[in-house]
């Protein structure tokens, strides 16, 4: 069981895919962005599985 609502986790999501893709965007040559990207990439398909 969820405490978020379908709804919420899709939003979620596209929240984590757009920081994600303003990272890449904004911040790609400051230190540790890759690792941050990895970790991001992770949440999402960690919140991907929750949709499914």
């Amino acid at each position: 069981m969820s405490v978020f609502s379908a709804d919420e986790l899709v939003d979620l999501g596209d929240a984590v895919a757009n920081l994600i893709q303003d990272k890449r965007d904004y911040c790609r040559f400051d230190e540790g962005v890759d690792e941050q990207i990895e970790r991001l990439e992770a949440l999402k398909k960690k919140l991907d599985q929750f949709q499914a």
